[in-house]
């Protein structure tokens, strides 16, 4: 390039920012000048960069490079302005870089990650890893960092909340590390998700130790590669010797000490091994000795040596990658792996070699195999598809490039084209017409299928017909396509516009009119993205690359039918498209969808290692400071929320249980969650209160009660106040209950029992409880006859009853303390407590009730008889009582209810008897007339017996005188007198 090209190119590299998009054509399929397509395009296709980038990685789609100065730092540089953006000290060389938007992840020699923000004035975070070499990087989802590291150990660090999860195989252990049964050998990025190649690996506690001892001190024995087939078990262990040839090789599980175990030991010659074979039992956990090189070992040709691999699909999550799907195979070598839009069926396309031949698999997103077609050529340098999968390229070491094309049921060679040699650059653009890009090292093909000679045709060539000539290229980049970065050890070529030259071969530029689209594209929140791709496609085809501002300006369109899509790059947007006609200058406003991302938000009880049991209620807090709440099981499934991008907080509340604390949980949108929310088990006191199912109220006594909640566990307590027991749980749920009485009056009050009560709060559980029921017997007898007492009523708990004849009674009744109440009729009434706490018996004597009797004892004449003995004796009972009347002949007497006789004796009198009934408390008044007998009327009427007899005696007298008178007196005189 002499001097005045480069002036030209350099002045071109400064007028870049005023320059515009423009795409050129032609009808027919022809080599245009590069000066008519940068006439055309109006924009500088190839310029040069007069500067050294020392190891460099591209940024922001090509505009801007990362790279080393010095061992010691990194500068970031922004072409497109000519500003150095980032300078920053680093510990080795980096290794790795990778974007996602706002963040940029470098990886070094020495295992040192950083993450630079560009939205936060390139802020820097560094992570020492200190595994090994980072050999890949990728950022996921805005979020995530997943550094791979040399040794097969893997660290995934969350941005947001700053903690890292180390992922290493074997013997690595701790409480941020998650131990792998596998080794990583590659990653492949694919959205939000990853695809992990790796080999199985394993650390038996047996060990194969294998040293070579050198022939001759000019023998080297380290860096010699040994391959251990354990035949039994169908596993390969591959390794190198140290620098004392030694090599130590873990022995996989399962092997059987009978089995052959295979050795192959590298020769001087490439394809050829030293093999001998043992079982396994002869040389477990003891030293191989093996003299370097063997003369005893047979020699063999080793071409393909097949390995197992595991294919593994996961997405990263804050509790560490979440693995979805896997895919098991064997292979001598994986050649790589291409995604596709999942148009044709299938979404990945895994190349291998297998026996020397190249296996061409088709998988599902799920990671199932759908086809597999097989091709000679397995010596693949290069590779790539279209988005949809309809064209597979592979580039080979000779140069030569097949296009492989899907009819439906597998890949078949379509065209080839041959370069000068093997493409370090290849990029299939489009699958209508198949577009290739591809770099071999010494030219840069621009190369489009042409209907007109059904081939692939170049259509960039400069004067040697052979492509464009770049040379002393160190890092060729494609950035999107329509720019490649070519980095010499002192300047960087860039090509631009590569999209737009494949307009040549089918748009006639100059029948057509121009106009200018301005498209302005808003978030529907009125956000704006922060980064986005534009193109249309119609007539022509006009692609941006990636824009910062919210303004975009087509210059020169065609005019026609076109369909406009944005592709934001930050996933909080969904990309939109829309058929726009352009007939003139215009201005077309693009509201971009948010994207709706999927929340996952389960619970995990960190002591059952299981989703907790119950109901939950949460908040959702939303940025706009809008609230949503619900209700979700646990145990059945996860929380499912729709959520555009931004930071929420949700508060998770047990509805039912008390060991739960209410969880606030902070996260952030964009990303498709799923995350899981440890719960700690917190204590709560529960009662039980043992209830008298009888009275309702507390029952009696103490009670000792044994509960067993759902994980197994036994808690024994006994009752206290109130007949309460209280347990410390850290359970809820149903739970199983045995209360017993614990001794005394309530072990013969209340039976045993069994139930289950539901815990899920601080409360007290109410348990009825039944008594236990008893016969009580009562006997009843007079006590004033000393029969039984039939009739009497007996009255015990609300129950009333009458004796029989027999005197007696029997009830059964609940347990308890009593009161009996016996009487009626003629019987007092009488109280007696019993304590019912078994089968009881008593007996109880009545007493009569009392009446009053007034007995008055006289004699015929009326006259009172005092001294009167009235005896009177019970007929229907053995009562007996004995009076004597006062002065007025009256006795008073109170005596209980009956049949009785009253006998009365009075002196010189004859006896009275007369049956009564008593069977009234009013007074009875009895009347007594008594009759004197002979002598009583003798001793009653003596005096005046006297005074007759003295009469008489007087009077015999008298007459005796009267008669010696009338003897004196005459006849008639006496009779006269007489």
């Amino acid at each position: 390039m002499n001097s005045k090209e480069k002036l030209l190119l350099l002045l071109i590299f400064f007028l870049l920012p005023l320059l515009s998009t423009h795409v050129a054509s032609t009808q027919s399929v022809y080599v245009p000048t590069l000066q008519s397509i940068e006439g055309v395009v109006q924009k500088p296709f190839v310029y040069e960069i007069d500067s050294s980038f020392p190891n460099p990685y591209v940024l922001s789609d090509g505009s801007s490079i990362l790279y080393q100065p010095s061992p010691a730092f990194v500068e970031i540089y922004n072409f497109y302005t000519n500003e150095t953006e980032l300078r920053y000290s680093v510990n080795g060389y980096v290794t790795a870089v990778d974007e996602g938007w706002p963040y940029i992840a470098v990886g070094t020699s020495t295992g040192e990650v950083l993450i630079i923000d560009e939205s936060s004035n390139y802020s820097v975070r560094r992570f020492e890893a200190g595994f090994s070499q980072v050999s890949q990087l990728y950022v996921l989802d805005s979020r995530y960092v997943l550094s791979l590291f040399s040794d097969g150990s893997m660290l995934q660090y969350d941005i947001l909340n700053d903690s890292w999860i180390a992922y290493r195989p074997l013997s690595f252990n701790s409480t941020a590390e998650s131990v792998q049964s596998y080794q990583v050998l590659s990653i492949w990025k694919d959205g939000g998700s990853v695809l992990l190649l790796c080999t199985p690996t394993f650390a038996g506690s047996n060990k194969i130790y294998i040293q070579l001892v050198p022939s001759s001190n000019s023998t080297s024995v380290s860096g010699i590669e040994v391959l251990v087939n354990f035949t039994g078990v169908n596993l390969i262990s591959k390794g190198i010797t140290d620098s004392n040839g030694s090599l130590e090789v873990s022995v996989p599980s399962g092997a059987s000490l009978s089995s052959s175990v295979d050795i192959y030991i590298a020769s001087q010659k490439s394809g050829f091994y030293y093999y001998a074979q043992y079982t396994l039992g002869s040389i477990i956990n003891t030293l191989v000795t093996i003299p370097y090189p063997p003369s005893s070992m047979q020699i063999v040709r080793v071409t393909y040596f097949a390995s197992n691999y595991i294919l593994y699909k996961a997405t990263p999550s804050p509790s560490g990658l979440v693995f979805t799907n896997t895919y098991s195979f064997s292979a001598d070598r994986v050649i790589g792996l291409l995604s596709t839009d999942n148009s044709l069926g299938f979404k990945y396309i895994l190349l291998l070699s297998e026996s020397g031949t190249l296996n061409i698999i088709r998988l599902s997103q799920f990671l199932q195999p759908i086809g597999n077609d097989t091709y000679y050529m397995c010596n693949v340098s290069s590779f790539d598809s279209t988005k949809d999968g309809s064209y597979l390229i592979l580039g080979y070491p000779d140069g030569t490039l097949i296009a492989f094309s899907y009819n439906g049921k597998g890949y078949s060679a379509f065209h080839s084209y041959k370069l000068t040699s093997s493409p370090s650059l290849l990029k299939a653009l489009s699958s209508s017409p198949l577009s290739i890009i591809a770099f071999d090292g010494n030219y840069f093909n621009a190369l489009i299928y042409s209907p007109q000679n059904n081939t692939l045709w170049p259509i960039l060539r400069d004067e040697n017909s052979l492509g464009y000539s770049i040379g002393g290229v160190i890092k060729s980049y494609l950035t999107n396509q329509d720019r490649a970065l070519f980095f010499t050890g002192s300047s960087l070529l860039v090509v631009d516009g590569i999209s737009e030259i494949f307009s040549f071969s089918y748009l006639n530029m100059s029948e057509r009119a121009l106009c200018s689209v301005e498209i302005s594209v808003y978030g529907a929140d009125g956000s704006t993205p922060q980064s986005f791709s534009i193109s249309l496609s119609g007539p022509a085809d006009y692609y941006t690359g990636v824009v910062y501002n919210n303004t975009v300006l087509f210059k020169d369109v065609v005019q026609g039918a076109y369909t406009l899509t944005v592709t934001p790059y930050q996933s909080i947007y969904d990309p939109e498209a829309v058929s726009i006609d352009v007939t003139g200058s215009s201005r077309i406003p693009i509201a971009l969808s948010l994207h709706v991302f999927q929340v996952s938000i389960g619970l995990m009880d960190t002591l059952i290692k299981a989703p907790p049991k119950g109901s939950f209620q949460y908040s959702l807090y939303y940025p706009s400071g809008n609230t949503s709440s619900g209700t979700w099981i646990p145990q059945y499934q996860h929380l499912l929320l729709n959520l555009t991008y931004g930071q929420y907080a949700i508060d998770i509340i047990p509805s039912y249980s008390s060991i739960y604390q209410k969880e606030r949980i902070y996260f952030s949108v964009p990303e498709n969650l799923s995350f899981e929310v440890n719960l700690s088990r917190t204590t709560y006191v529960f009662g039980i209160q043992v209830i008298d199912q009888l009275t309702g109220s507390p029952a009696k006594g103490t009670f000792l009660i044994t509960l067993n909640d759902t994980l197994g566990n036994s808690y024994s307590s006994v009752t206290q106040y109130n007949t309460i027991a209280y347990f410390t749980l850290n359970d809820v749920g149903n739970m199983s209950v045995e209360i017993s009485p614990s001794g005394g009056s309530s072990a013969q009050m209340y039976q045993p029992t069994s139930t289950t009560v539901p815990a899920y709060s601080s409360m007290v559980y109410p348990i009825s409880i039944e008594r236990n029921n008893y016969t009580l017997t009562i006997s009843v007898r007079d006590l004033d006859s000393g029969a039984y007492a039939r009739g009497a009523n007996v009255s015990i708990g609300g129950l009333e009853y009458t004796v029989p004849s027999n005197g007696t009674i029997s009830i059964i009744l609940p347990s308890d303390t009593y009161t009996v109440n016996v009487g009626g009729g003629i019987y007092q009434s009488y109280l007696q407590a019993v304590n019912l706490y078994g089968n009881t018996s008593i007996s109880i004597g009545l007493r009569r009730l009392f009446g009053s009797l007034d007995i008055i004892v006289s004699l015929g004449s009326g006259s009172p008889i005092s001294g009167a003995v009235v005896n009177i004796e019970g007929l229907d009972n053995k009562n007996s009582y004995t009076f004597i009347t006062d002065s007025t002949g009256e006795v008073r007497a109170s005596i209980p209810y009956g049949l009785y006789a009253i006998n009365v004796i009075a002196p010189y009198c004859s006896s009275f008897t007369q049956i009564i009934n008593v069977n009234s408390s009013s007074i009875q008044t009895i009347y007594v007339k008594m009759s004197y007998t002979l002598l009583g009327y003798f001793r009653a009427y003596l005096i005046y017996i006297v005074i007759i007899a003295i009469a008489a005696v007087a009077i015999i007298i008298s007459r005796r005188y009267v008669k010696k008178r009338l003897e004196l007196l005459s006849q008639q005189e006496v009779e006269e007198a007489l």
